[in-house]
């Protein structure tokens, strides 16, 4: 994985691109939104009460301050953008 600091990267928004053998990352969070995305490969997406399965081209949004823990039993092409809130804030789903 990308070896960045997330929350501290002064632009507004950026993306990564890692090429990854199969991991499980720790439960964290981030003071940024992500957008997360399978190029190739399927993720896991887990969050307090809900779980997904992203296969490729396929995407999630997770907002600000989301508890979640990403899981790829394979090897995955996984992109991702972080967006500052002050950049762009929360979408209401409701």
């Amino acid at each position: 994985m990308s070896v960045v600091d997330i929350d501290g990267a002064q632009a507004p928004a950026f993306g990564l691109a890692d090429d990854l053998r199969p991991f499980q990352s720790d439960w964290h969070t981030h003071s940024r939104h992500q957008i997360l995305y399978a190029l190739r490969g399927t993720l896991q997406l887990e969050v307090a009460d809900a779980s997904w399965l992203l296969p490729p081209h396929r995407a999630a949004f997770l907002s600000a301050g989301t508890r979640h823990r990403v899981i790829a039993a394979q090897a995955v092409a996984l992109r991702t953008l972080y967006i500052c809130p002050t950049f762009a804030p929360t979408v209401s789903w409701d």
